[in-house]
């Protein structure tokens, strides 16, 4: 499996890169009013608006800093009943990838119970990497006000 890299603080995490449609550069977003603070906004992809995650806020570190490697992880989100939706995740220091065979990533042996998008570690030389379960990504109440619309459509 071929793992995308990325930062939240000064933390290493990975998603995997089946799930990434695309890695675009960090942009304007359109602000979503009285959202939680990880709720970074709407932005145009193609033709089709994309709800967008701050990965940074959602760990509890603040925002995610504007630096050159600041980028936005396209990702297929999977939504209540089986339905795909795109989802925006801005990264810090998205600049790397690594292939890796699964048996090499280890239960954490921790579960967090606020934080259950935290998956299995990769050990490495730098220390250790974790994968970020992307279907466990949004709390339900957040799922509910991000593809609402998407929701009632079908």
């Amino acid at each position: 499996m071929l793992l995308v890299l990325f930062h939240i603080g000064k933390e290493r995490y990975a998603v995997d890169s089946g799930e990434v449609i695309e890695i675009v550069p960090l942009v304007q977003f359109r602000p979503i009013p009285r959202t939680p603070e990880y709720v970074a906004g709407l932005f145009l992809y193609r033709g089709q608006i994309v709800p967008v995650i701050d990965l940074c806020a959602l760990a509890g570190h603040g925002p995610a800093k504007k630096l050159l490697s600041t980028r936005i992880l396209l990702v297929r989100y999977p939504g209540p009943g089986g339905q795909q939706h795109i989802l925006g995740l801005v990264a810090e220091q998205v600049t790397d990838t690594t292939r890796v065979d699964d048996e090499q990533l280890k239960p954490s042996g921790v579960t967090a119970k606020d934080a259950p998008y935290l998956g299995e570690i990769l050990p490495d030389s730098e220390g250790m990497v974790q994968k970020i379960r992307i279907a466990d990504l949004i709390p339900a109440d957040a799922q509910n006000l991000l593809f609402q619309e998407t929701q009632a459509q079908a």
